[in-house]
């Protein structure tokens, strides 16, 4: 009688989930390492402690909180994709790349050029919340152009959004707009909220 455990069904595994369980791993590793390299450094950063500053303030309690949250990310994902035979198909530089060419290696390959252009193009050059806001808008609209309408097994209040924009605006116009609307209030929520936490709680000042 054919077994029906998960181990005898992961060869006939489609590729795609192959490829994604293969970038989940990967991304694993290279989120983990990035975030314990961040939490190393942020430890050893001066404490300033002749100068009687607060311990929520000191350098690199921002950077070490962030490093340990990568870090702590970084290991689910591996575990994740371990648990279900990510180990198995990690494979060659050939197989890396296979995977980099399926939808969800271009998404990952998507945020990486959103998020490197968002730290080396925008910060810096215009104001921080302007830079955060555009990034965030650009990033939602991405992601979620083509989200279908709220289901039943949702909240009921945003079925009630969508019904309202497809009303107004007419089907997928309606939806498209909801998103743009929900993206540019997402966006400009966010960035003023951590514009607020870092200036002001932390007395970190942005560029």
């Amino acid at each position: 009688m054919a077994s029906d455990s998960p181990s005898e069904h992961r060869d006939d595994q489609p590729a795609e989930l192959h490829s994604m369980l293969r970038l989940d791993l990967l991304s694993g590793v290279a989120f983990s390492a990035l975030g314990l390299f961040m939490a190393i450094k942020s430890w050893y950063m001066p404490r300033l402690e002749h100068r009687d500053v607060s311990p929520f303030t000191v350098p690199g309690i921002v950077t070490g909180v962030l490093g340990g949250v990568l870090l702590v990310l970084g290991i689910f994902m591996i575990v994740r994709a371990a648990a279900k035979g990510g180990w198995r198909f990690a494979g060659s530089g050939a197989a890396i790349r296979e995977a980099l060419l399926t939808r969800g290696g271009a998404k990952l390959l998507l945020t990486l050029g959103l998020t490197l252009g968002y730290a080396a193009g925008l910060v810096g050059r215009i104001r921080f919340e302007w830079a955060t806001i555009l990034f965030l808008f650009v990033f939602i609209l991405l992601f979620e152009w083509n989200k279908p309408a709220a289901g039943g097994d949702q909240l009921r209040v945003f079925q009630r959004i969508d019904g309202f924009f497809m009303r107004v605006f007419g089907g997928t116009a309606g939806l498209r707009i909801r998103t743009m609307v929900a993206a540019a209030i997402l966006a400009t929520v966010v960035a003023f909220t951590v514009v607020y936490v870092f200036q002001e709680v932390f007395r970190i000042r942005l560029p």
